[in-house]
């Protein structure tokens, strides 16, 4: 065998071992990207509706684009609201949920992020919301849509007021 100049056994191993582990990544990689762009929530603004009636909404990431209330009554439970999205044409939607082992693999969740005298929890299989006050006052919320460990879409905050129980 003759041998390059500079050329350990040493070196071509680990300049084999380099190539090799750019190849798997390359090969194995191919196809997440493009699944997980798929997977992501387009939306310009969010609402929420109870019994259809629609409670608040945002039309932007501005808060100057926030109208509505969401209004709770100590001792009661408020839902399920139903949220709906905006898409970048102007038309409301409720993202489809896939199904099978993908769908797993690129799950949403969704938050509510209150500031105070309430919580809140999400369902993102159906976009649900349901709101539990705790204390009389005002506050408020952003909804929060996950992806695979970071945010696709965080509305801005959303009022909400909490009386006492009539």
């Amino acid at each position: 065998m003759k041998r390059v100049a500079g050329s350990s056994p040493f070196q071509r191993a680990v300049a084999l071992l380099a190539i090799a582990v750019v190849a798997t990544t390359l090969v194995g990689c191919s196809d997440d990207d493009t699944h997980a762009e798929e997977e992501h929530l387009d939306a310009t603004g969010s609402a929420l509706v109870f019994e259809g009636d629609t409670l608040v909404k945002a039309t932007s990431g501005n808060a100057s684009d926030v109208s509505g209330l969401v209004t709770l009554a100590m001792g009661d439970t408020l839902g399920p609201c139903q949220v709906l999205f905006l898409s970048d044409e102007g038309a409301w939607f409720i993202p489809e949920e896939e199904e099978g082992e993908a769908h797993a693999e690129h799950e949403h969740g969704l938050e509510i992020r209150s500031t105070g005298g309430f919580s809140g929890f999400g369902d993102a299989e159906t976009w649900q919301v349901w709101f539990v006050p705790s204390a009389v006052g005002t506050g408020s919320f952003r909804l929060a849509v996950l992806h695979e460990g970071h945010d696709d879409y965080v509305s801005p905050l959303l009022p909400v007021q909490v009386v006492a129980a009539p």
